[in-house]
């Protein structure tokens, strides 16, 4: 008996998550003894946050990593509020993090969001969702996830109209308040998972608030520390490649980016 099947059922309508480890070809070359231990942390990084929700719909995400490429499915029929996408923002935004904050060497990384129809199985991909995710991602240069608009302004919407209800409620039901208050300190930290600069596409925010990252004890001023080493790190890089156009403009764009996140953050 073949040990793999193809079930025919498991080619619909998903969310594609790709995430694009940047610099993989020179770390390879350089330092290949590294890529094994972070390929299998971020895979053991990214089933830890979906086994956490395993009674829900999280149990249907599909996780592969081919080479510099991480693959993350979700059926869209398992999407029914902002909660689920929400997480799924938070996960991507925390395997970012983690790449760019705690390896050694850091990472860069970059990527899409998308919706489309896909068949992932025993790691095993394809379909036209799949393409557009590829497509897409290497369209940007910059070293971020982009959000497709199709996503992301729903996402926006629903959480906006949230947030208006809440505040309207303070003002009539008094008593609720502290609840109220939490129920938007909530909606807000989900709000912050994506955001768009000057009117362009929105992308996961993976270094607004680094206090409130999950599982990580940071105050913040030690998040404000963490940023600051971005910046230099970033400031150097771009030195180091000034020679090589291509690169050293994703390290002008990071430190713009670290940047413009310590300001909100000292706010």
């Amino acid at each position: 008996m073949d040990r793999f099947k193809f079930d025919k059922s498991l080619y619909r309508h998903s969310i594609i998550v790709f995430l694009d480890l940047l610099g993989f070809k020179h770390v390879v070359e350089q330092t290949p003894e590294v890529i094994g231990p972070l390929l299998y942390e971020l895979k053991n990084q990214a089933d830890m946050f979906l086994n956490d929700q395993a009674e829900m719909f999280y149990k249907d995400i599909q996780v592969s990593i081919f080479s510099d490429s991480i693959f993350m499915t979700i059926p869209t029929s398992k999407i029914t509020t902002i909660n689920e996408i929400s997480y799924v923002f938070g996960v991507v935004k925390s395997l970012q993090q983690s790449i760019l904050i705690e390896e050694n060497p850091r990472w860069l990384s970059r990527g899409y969001i998308t919706k489309g129809t896909c068949y992932h199985k025993d790691d095993i991909i394809y379909g036209e969702g799949y393409i557009k995710a590829l497509q897409k991602e290497h369209s940007h240069h910059d070293p971020k996830v982009i959000v497709d608009a199709s996503i992301a302004n729903e996402y926006v919407d629903k959480l906006d109209a949230e947030i208006k209800k809440h505040n309207s409620r303070l003002v009539v039901e008094r008593q609720d308040k502290g609840t109220i208050l939490q129920a938007l300190n909530e909606l807000e930290d989900m709000r912050g998972h994506i955001r768009s600069i000057d009117g362009g596409p929105y992308f996961i925010d993976y270094l607004n608030r680094l206090d409130k990252r999950p599982r990580v004890q940071m105050m913040k001023n030690e998040a404000m520390k963490t940023l600051l080493e971005i910046i230099e790190f970033s400031k150097k890089k771009t030195k180091d490649f000034s020679t090589e156009v291509g690169v050293s403009e994703k390290y002008i764009w990071l430190t713009r980016y670290a940047s413009d996140s310590l300001q909100k953050l000292q706010n």
